[in-house]
């Protein structure tokens, strides 16, 4: 059980570290943000995949509000 709590804490850890830097940016900057961001790639906590989607992004930001 341990691990997987740990597990959650570092993927809510790296998602909230992505809306933080969009939460109160205006709509326009928000879309070149996200530009930036789905270029990247990131070591993302227990997961194999590297970059991030736009939809990703965004349901992020609306689970947030």
């Amino acid at each position: 059980m341990p691990g997987l709590y740990n597990e959650r804490l570092a993927k809510k850890a790296f998602r909230m570290s992505i809306v933080l830097l969009l939460r109160d940016l205006p709509p326009g900057e928000r879309s070149k943000k996200i530009d930036e961001l789905i270029e990247q790639e990131f070591e993302i906590p227990y997961s194999e995949k590297k970059t991030l989607s736009r939809a990703t992004i965004y349901e992020w930001l609306r689970q947030y509000k």
